[in-house]
């Protein structure tokens, strides 16, 4: 969960698993998609951001109106936030 002024944004791993050895697996194949979940501070759901990359981390630039993401293999994507949000709201 990484969280803004006004916002959190909470990054969900598709991965359906029942042990710590399942998820490190599921994480390290090609099955596994992430979305994330962007709420108020009320919990209150503004949006739902589908990617096609496979992050297992997010940051925020509020600066930037940027979000950084990094997959299982160390590489770094950048998404305007703005656009994203605005496409996929609830």
């Amino acid at each position: 969960m990484k969280k803004t002024v006004f916002i959190l944004f909470l990054l969900y791993l598709m991965a359906s698993c029942s042990s710590q050895t399942q998820i490190g697996e599921r994480l390290m194949s090609d099955n596994v998609s992430s979305e994330i979940f962007v709420v108020d501070w009320n919990g209150n759901p503004l949006c739902k951001l589908e990617l096609k990359e496979q992050l297992v981390t997010i940051f925020i630039s509020e600066e930037e109106n940027v979000l950084y993401g990094i997959d299982n293999n160390e590489i770094i994507y950048r998404y305007n936030i703005k656009d994203m949000a605005y496409s996929n709201k609830f």
